[in-house]
């Protein structure tokens, strides 16, 4: 217990005062790896003090363990709390990550980071982090790793890069062409060859619809 009580205090010394662990909820997992591997999890609260956040710890979890607090928290989003219960077998996925010993060749000695972004594929049981360091200024967006973390096990890997047909969580909302109430299909457009270039990693293709006759 006095090591799980040090990593607290650690992570304490990180994190700034209003930081907000989730965007929509107040539920909350943090990764801790090192001498033992774990999860933290709980809820955050306003503290009546200024703009001071409190992150409340209810419960450590093994790994692979999943949340119950967070089954509570969908249902009273209106989520039928069975149905969440029979699907939801998945680790609860890091918004924090605390590692002692850091991982090497960060650029960075913060010991805690924070989760900004998600790649995820359908079918796939794991899925990429964006981590980038936090101190008690804030975060730093010049500095980044990847990680895998697996949503089974909840063990984590730090790679170089995703997988090429990894994505964020939004490019899976976009509905298929043959889905939509359009005519055709792709085979039933033009694709300009000029693209447009964003942030040099992505391309967009422009695609006119072809006419006949």
């Amino acid at each position: 217990m006095a090591w799980l009580y040090r990593a607290v205090a650690e992570i304490n010394r990180y994190l700034p005062d209003d930081w907000r662990l989730m965007r929509y909820q107040n539920t909350f997992c943090t990764r801790i790896g090192g001498k033992y591997d774990f999860n933290l999890t709980g809820r955050s609260f306003l503290s009546g003090r200024g703009n001071e956040i409190v992150h409340l710890i209810f419960t450590v979890l093994e790994l692979h363990m999943f949340d119950l607090g967070d089954i509570e928290t969908q249902a009273w989003f209106g989520v039928d709390e069975n149905e969440i219960k029979k699907f939801k077998k998945t680790a609860p996925r890091p918004n924090l990550y605390y590692f002692s010993p850091q991982f090497r060749y960060t650029g960075h000695d913060s010991p805690v980071w924070a989760r900004q972004y998600e790649k995820q594929c359908p079918g796939k049981e794991y899925e990429y982090h964006r981590l980038h360091p936090l101190t008690r200024d804030g975060l730093d967006p010049a500095i980044s790793i990847w990680t895998r973390w697996d949503n089974k096990t909840g063990e984590i890997k730090r790679v170089s890069e995703p997988e090429a047909d990894f994505h964020g969580e939004d490019y899976w909302r976009l509905r298929d062409l043959s889905e939509s109430n359009l005519i055709g299909t792709a085979d039933g457009y033009q694709v300009n060859p000029g693209h447009l270039e964003i942030s040099g990693s992505y391309s967009v293709g422009w695609a006119l619809p072809t006419i006949n006759g």
